[in-house]
C-alpha cells in the first residue's frame, strides 16, 4: 500500500507530531530566556518550515513538509533579518500582526490638569498590545525645532509632573509621545504653553 511506505523509516506523522511540538516549545523556551513577547503560532510554523529541512522526494508524490531543524531555528531568532534592527528572540516590530508590533501614533488632548501637571490621552493607534510609556518634550522654543529636555518616561499612565518655572518674561512649550519597545510615535502638533505670570504680558504673541 504506498499510503504506508513513509513508516518503514519515519515511525509515522504520530511521531512527526510530537517532535514538531517538542521543537516548538524548545523555540519559546529559547525566546523566553530574553524575555520577547510570545511569538504567534502562525509565525512560529512560518519559522520552523523556512529553517527546517526539506522533503525528500519519495516513491509517491506527497507533501509531509518539512523536518524541524531546531538549531537554525535558534540561529534565526537572534538575527536581525529584515533590518528593523530588532532581532526575532528581542520582538520583530516588522511582523505581519501591526497591531502587535507596530509603532504608536500620536498622543492626543495635551493640556494642564494642574498649575505643574500636564495629561493626555493615549494615541488611537496604540501600535502595541502592552502598555506604552510616554516621552515629554519641553522647549523655551515656540517652534520646538531642538526640544530642550526630554523629561522622564512615565510607566504606564498618562501624564506627568514638570515642577520648573519658566524665567520672567518666557514661556515653555510642551509636546508628548508615546513610546514602545518597537519605537517612538511623533511629537505632533499638540502643544501647549506654560507662562510665568509676572512675564505674562510680556510672553503673549
Amino acid at each position: 500500500d504506498p499510503n504506508q511506505y513513509y513508516t518503514a523509516v519515519f515511525s509515522g506523522t504520530s511521531s512527526a507530531s510530537a517532535m514538531v511540538a517538542g521543537a516548538a516549545a524548545s523555540l519559546r523556551g529559547v525566546q523566553r530566556a530574553c524575555n520577547a513577547t510570545p511569538m504567534l503560532p502562525t509565525y512560529v510554523r512560518s519559522l520552523m518550515a523556512s529553517t527546517g529541512s526539506p522533503q525528500v522526494a519519495g516513491p509517491v508524490a506527497g507533501n509531509i513538509g518539512t523536518r524541524p531543524n531546531l538549531r537554525a531555528a535558534i540561529d534565526a531568532l537572534t538575527v536581525d533579518q529584515d533590518g528593523d534592527l530588532y532581532t526575532e528572540c528581542l520582538g520583530d516590530c516588522t511582523d505581519a500582526d501591526a497591531t502587535l508590533w507596530g509603532v504608536p501614533g500620536e498622543v492626543a488632548g495635551l493640556r494642564f490638569v494642574s498649575k505643574t501637571t500636564l495629561a493626555w490621552s493615549p494615541p488611537a493607534s496604540p501600535g502595541t498590545s502592552t502598555a506604552s510609556r510616554y516621552q515629554l518634550a519641553r522647549s523655551a522654543a515656540k517652534a520646538m525645532t531642538a526640544p530642550e529636555c526630554l523629561l522622564p518616561d512615565t510607566w504606564p499612565g498618562e501624564q506627568a509632573t514638570d515642577a520648573d518655572v519658566p524665567p520672567a518674561g518666557t514661556a515653555f512649550f510642551y509636546l508628548a509621545r508615546a513610546v514602545t519597545d518597537c519605537g517612538e510615535g511623533t511629537f505632533g502638533a499638540g502643544r501647549v504653553i506654560q507662562l510665568d505670570c509676572a512675564g505674562l504680558a510680556a510672553a503673549r504673541p
